[in-house]
């Protein structure tokens, strides 16, 4: 019974993980769009939604 308690908190703190890791990931893509975040960011984001987009190639 504990190992099975012991096995769910672990997989909760995994998700708990990768949900931080992808909130983190979008805060960083939406600080890049506004231009507050890292300036390398920012420009890799602007060009992927121009793609997406299709304004440039």
């Amino acid at each position: 019974w504990r190992a099975e308690v012991g096995a769910q908190g672990q997989e909760t703190q995994a998700e708990a993980t990768r949900v931080t890791g992808r909130t983190a990931a979008r805060r960083a893509l939406i600080s890049g769009i506004s231009g507050v975040g890292d300036a390398a960011i920012g420009f890799a984001t602007r060009r992927a939604i121009l793609k997406k987009k299709g304004v440039i190639e």
